[in-house]
C-alpha cells in the first residue's frame, strides 16, 4: 500500500511539472566600431514548450566618449493585463497598451513579433514607444536568438 502510494504520488509530481514547465533563453552581443564606440543587446526569451511566454530586452549605444550611453529596456510577459499576446501559428504578437503605468505616453501602443524560425527565434520592433529607451537610444530593427548559442544576431536601422 505504501509503495502504490508512492508511485501515484511521483507520477502526480512529474504530470503537474511537466505540464508548466518553463524555460528560458538568452543571448547577448556586442559590436566595437574603429571610432570606439559600440552597439550592444542582450535578449532573454522565457519559452512554455516553445512558444514566447516572456521577454527581457535591453540594447545600448555607446558614443565612445564619457557619459555617452544610451540605454533601452523591455520587459514583457503573458500574463500582464496591459499586454495583448497572440500567438498564431510560428508568430507571438504582442501589443503593449497605451496609457499603462509602465508607458508614460498615453497615445502610442509599442508592438513587437517573436517569429520561431528553424533555429531559434527573431524578435522583430515593429513600433516601439520611446518610453523604454533613453536620450539618444534606440531599439533595434530586430534581434535574432539561435537556441544554443550565447551570441544574437542584431539588425539595425542606422549607424551607432
Amino acid at each position: 500500500m505504501g509503495r502504490a502510494r508512492c508511485a501515484i504520488m511521483l507520477l502526480a509530481g512529474c504530470l503537474l511539472a511537466a505540464r508548466g514547465q518553463a524555460e528560458d533563453v538568452s543571448c547577448k552581443t556586442e559590436t566595437a566600431q574603429k571610432d570606439g564606440s559600440s552597439r550592444g543587446l542582450e535578449l532573454k526569451l522565457t519559452l512554455d514548450h516553445g512558444r514566447p511566454t516572456g521577454m527581457s530586452f535591453s540594447s545600448w549605444t555607446a558614443t565612445g566618449e564619457e557619459g555617452g550611453a544610451y540605454f533601452c529596456t523591455l520587459e514583457a510577459r503573458a500574463d500582464n493585463r496591459h499586454q495583448l499576446w497572440k500567438q498564431q501559428a510560428a508568430v507571438t504578437s504582442v501589443t503593449i497598451l497605451a496609457g499603462n503605468e509602465l508607458d508614460q505616453d498615453p497615445d502610442k501602443e509599442s508592438k513587437f513579433e517573436i517569429v520561431q524560425t528553424k533555429l531559434g527565434y527573431t524578435v522583430k520592433f515593429t513600433s516601439m514607444s520611446r518610453t523604454y529607451c533613453g536620450f539618444g537610444a534606440e531599439f533595434p530593427e530586430s534581434a535574432t536568438l539561435v537556441v544554443g548559442r550565447k551570441t544574437c544576431r542584431d539588425r539595425w536601422t542606422s549607424a551607432p
